[in-house]
């Protein structure tokens, strides 16, 4: 299985659970609190007072939500993935300095293993409640996660441009729910997007459940990552961008995204084929460990024999998760800001 974002579900759904328990962020004021440890840990009420601002239709609306179902919404599973694993599909309102809005995640236990947007009706009415019935959120980037720095690093490396008519060749290697292809293929219509994942079961829970739709422009093969890469290599086809979020659950590996087969020399060379002078390497490295950084370098350094630069950062929206870039060439400047002013947000770095 090719592990994606650990997230739980506490006070603000958004709590990386990567190094043991740890405790969620502190309730504010506005915030609906929840349990105060993540990952199974101990659970605390928040105490916080609240501030007596009147609710807005949403959070009246999910407010009458957890009342029909709960605060968790089970709609599938458990569902067996070919590693064994069980898992179940779940949906949720969330609130947070956000405001109010609402998660399908794929979890087991007490991991959130991936999770996306939900649209709410437009009519905020009881005869709207089924939330089976709603659309995943493909449109807007997802500033809980990841993800979106991953994004943002096409086009911040100057190998897509910054623009709606963005044409790119994109190979996501682990597809997870289907995110981060999901939002290129609903915002970029010029982008022809290949997607390798080695569980079918995920594919069939992508389509089921995250609204993953296929097409010549976007497309899923079931098939090892590894062997892929490789055989396409050898074949010479080439990709202008390649995301590689493929992650292990293993506690006693020393880096658990990317999975360390795809470390090998002959892996890395691979994957500096199929870019070519011009392509970027984008991955998601994490560790379930205390020592980030020692992580990274290891990536670093295993990436750094066959690429002139790896350049890792912790991603805003979801550290201790660090986004590491991989190119033949230097970053221009510039463009970090030109896109973030675009998308309209900023992440002061």
């Amino acid at each position: 299985m090719l592990w994606c974002h650990l997230r739980s579900v506490s006070c603000v759904l958004t709590i990386a659970a990567v190094s043991g328990l740890r405790k969620s962020p502190p309730c504010s004021p506005t915030r609906e609190c929840g349990p105060s440890y993540v990952a199974g840990g101990t659970r605390q009420p928040c105490t916080t007072k609240k501030k007596t601002t009147p609710p807005s239709p949403l959070t009246k609306f999910a407010k009458l939500y957890e009342r029909t179902y709960g605060r968790q919404r089970v709609i599938d599973g458990p569902i067996r993935l070919m590693d064994g694993t069980r898992v179940k599909v779940a949906d949720s309102p969330v609130y947070d300095e956000k405001g109010t809005y609402f998660i399908r995640y794929l979890f087991t236990n007490d991991i959130v293993i991936t999770s996306m947007n939900l649209k709410a009706p437009t009519r905020l009415e009881a005869s709207q409640l089924d939330s089976r019935e709603w659309d995943p959120d493909h449109d807007s980037l997802d500033f809980t996660s990841y993800t979106t720095t991953m994004i943002e690093e096409m086009f911040t490396y100057g190998v897509v441009e910054i623009s709606r008519n963005a044409a790119a060749k994109v190979l996501s290697i682990g597809l997870g729910t289907g995110y981060i292809n999901s939002y290129l293929y609903k915002n970029y219509r010029k982008m022809n997007i290949t997607v390798v994942e080695i569980d079918g079961v995920m594919l069939n829970i992508s389509k089921k459940w995250f609204g993953l739709k296929l097409d010549n422009r976007q497309r899923v093969i079931i098939a090892d990552g590894v062997e892929y890469v490789k055989r396409v290599a050898r074949a010479g086809k080439t990709f202008d961008v390649i995301h590689l979020d493929a992650c292990t659950m293993d506690e006693s590996a020393p880096v658990n995204c990317p999975i360390n087969i795809f470390l090998a020399p002959d892996v890395v060379r691979s994957f500096s084929a199929l870019l070519g002078p011009r392509g970027i390497l984008v991955m998601n490295v994490m560790t379930m460990k205390s020592d980030h950084i020692a992580a990274a370098k290891l990536v670093k350094k295993a990436f750094e024999k066959s690429f002139k630069k790896c350049i890792g950062k912790y991603a805003p929206f979801s550290a201790p998760n660090i986004v590491m870039t991989c190119a033949q060439f230097d970053r221009p400047t510039g463009l970090k800001e030109r896109y973030q002013r675009w998308k309209g947000y900023t992440t002061g770095e």
